[in-house]
């Protein structure tokens, strides 16, 4: 049975490889997609009746997945949010959990898993069968309440990494840019003209420096 899902991915990139896989693999049909928390907010509550799977990259263009687990605690028992990450810390997953996320996975090392997990959800197998990353279903467990001291502290660090990120994205942009400025500029004007060496002599003549007798000048002066 195809499952109704929304990816909320902020990497074009990895959205076009994902959204095939799930397709093939876990009988999956992406249903929306998101590239910022409030985005993946307002899909969850458009398609409330509809998703049944919901796919949350933890670092976002705005905002972070936290916020959209948050935003999805209240969900029915058959709907399940899974976060795929680069940064499944076990602070990242430890909060994960305690905000609602049925699972956490690595996008690095866990594919495979999180795949199986979604094929089972699909099936209507028991997701323990999947080995996923322990992470309690909103309200089990005895950590019903979040401590919001340690929660500020993990969504600083996800701000941190943001920012870094958008830093070095930025460079690498600006270096590329210079770059392709370089290559065009040789392109249309060819490699700059040889500069004269040092102590080398300059053709232009200067104050007779030349030896030859300069113009209007008689003879024997």
């Amino acid at each position: 049975m195809t499952i109704a899902t929304i990816l909320i991915e902020d990497s074009p990139t990895i959205r076009s490889e994902l959204i095939p896989a799930l397709a093939e693999f876990a009988d999956v049909e992406i249903i929306a997609t998101a590239e910022t928390a409030d985005q993946g907010i307002a899909a969850l509550k458009a398609h409330a009746d509809e998703w049944r799977l919901a796919v949350v990259d933890m670092l976002l263009k705005a905002g972070n997945g936290l916020q959209v687990l948050r935003a999805g605690r209240e969900r029915r028992s058959d709907q399940y949010m899974i976060v795929l990450t680069n940064y499944a810390t076990p602070d990242i997953r430890r909060k994960s959990g305690e905000c609602g996320a049925d699972a956490v996975f690595d996008k690095s090392s866990e594919i495979e898993q999180f795949l199986e997990l979604c094929r089972q959800y699909s099936t209507g197998q028991t997701p323990q069968a999947a080995n996923a990353p322990d992470a309690p279903r909103p309200g089990e467990g005895d950590e019903g309440s979040l401590d919001r001291e340690e929660l500020i502290g993990v969504e600083e660090l996800l701000e941190r990494v943001s920012i870094d990120r958008v830093l070095t994205e930025a460079v690498s942009g600006l270096v590329e840019k210079n770059a392709a400025a370089v290559r065009d500029h040789l392109q249309r004007h060819g490699p700059a003209s040889k500069m004269p060496a040092a102590n080398e002599p300059e053709s232009d003549q200067k104050d007779g420096a030349s030896g030859s007798t300069p113009e209007n000048v008689p003879d024997g002066e």
